[in-house]
């Protein structure tokens, strides 16, 4: 077990190389062992590539006939954009494989441990199960619960303001805080961010990383029901950029807009600017994590539909006043929410800032 245990968690190293880049696609890492000894390793990089096991079973010279693959999520058995990875060990002669979780997506789930065991291939899951679920919160939470895993990022003032009462925020939080904001937008999938932030702050939301990992950039969504943002917003400049507005809005802009490379959709009409809309049109994209990088209103519209999972909190030691802005200061609530219970998970000095992370206790 000792040695299972070992060469597992060198599965997820590999699997951790893919952090920024698989989506849609989960994060998975293999190594391939023979008498004790590491022969090969793989690790899934992009969506349309080589799966981790399809990598390490790829050299021709290496005899892998009786040996132990271990693989961070269950092999497919399907046929997607690459081979099915169940008949690839299946040829390679491989006798053993440990698997740390079966994948939730339906047209994986356990069929590809039964196709191994019924091919005479010993099987056993569940090593370092809860890793699994952690390194792909988002992929689990999709499947299992319908809807991305969704992120709020927030700079606060030690009295809980993320901005002066005219909205100026910049900068709350030390250069270093502003940094590891880069990290959280490279492990998401998509960035929502409301109009008002965008017309007071004019933000990048650029994922600016020193790593030799591979980054997919997120898709930033804008809120703009009435199409306000201007043409040369810097917010524009990035590559997926998709803005969801209303209905009746100036057909001119909208063709500005298309040709600056934004994908304009008339999501919302008069009758119905819900951010169920937007949680439906999440869904509709399949993105497994959602990072929240806006203002009070947007937050208290996902908070009081109970679309918040998670809270990334970096608090400055600066006093703002009574007059600041906070980060869900558009709820006016007559009692305290107990469906909404979050508990803390980390604590850490972030430069000059003490960075929270905080999850929800039931997620629905």
């Amino acid at each position: 077990m000792s040695t299972d245990l070992e060469f597992m968690a060198k599965a997820f190293l590999n699997a951790k190389k893919g952090q920024y880049s698989t989506w849609p696609n989960p994060k998975v890492g293999c190594v391939v062992t023979k008498n004790e000894r590491v022969i090969a390793e793989g690790w899934h990089q992009w969506a349309g590539q080589e799966h981790a096991e399809q990598m390490a079973l790829a050299d021709a010279s290496i005899d892998y006939k009786g040996a132990t693959i271990y693989v961070t999520l269950e092999p497919c058995s399907h046929q997607g954009k690459t081979g099915p990875c169940v008949d690839l060990i299946l040829k390679s002669g491989i006798k053993r494989v440990v698997c740390a979780s079966l994948d939730p997506n339906p047209i994986v789930n356990g069929e590809g441990i039964t196709k191994l065991k019924a091919s005479g291939i010993e099987v056993e899951v569940g090593i370092y199960e809860d890793q699994a679920k952690e390194i792909n919160r988002g992929y689990f939470h999709f499947y299992e619960k319908g809807r991305p895993w969704i992120t709020t990022k927030i700079a606060s003032s030690l009295d809980g303001k993320i901005s002066l009462s005219n909205g100026a925020s910049r900068w709350i939080t030390s250069e270093l805080a502003r940094s590891d904001a880069h990290t959280i937008r490279a492990m998401n999938d998509a960035i929502v961010v409301g109009i008002d932030t965008i017309l007071v702050d004019d933000p990048s939301y650029s994922v600016r990383l020193e790593t030799e990992d591979p980054i997919n950039s997120p898709e930033i969504i804008i809120l703009d029901s009435q199409l306000r943002i201007p043409i040369d917003a810097k917010i524009l400049k990035n590559d997926k950029v998709v803005i969801l507005c209303g209905q009746g809005i100036d057909q001119v802009k909208k063709e500005s807009l298309s040709v600056l490379g934004a994908d304009v959709i008339c999501l919302f009409d008069e009758r119905d600017k819900s951010i169920e809309r937007v949680s439906e049109y999440l869904v509709s994209k399949k993105f497994h994590h959602v990072l929240i990088e806006s203002g009070a209103k947007v937050n208290s519209s996902f908070f009081q539909n109970n679309l918040i999972d998670e809270i990334n909190i970096f608090f400055a030691a600066k006093i703002l006043g009574s007059e600041g802005l906070s980060s869900f200061g558009q709820m006016k609530l007559v009692e305290i929410p107990k469906h909404q219970s979050f508990r803390f998970v980390e604590a850490s000095l972030v430069g000059e800032d003490v960075k929270l992370r905080l999850l929800r206790f039931t997620n629905v």
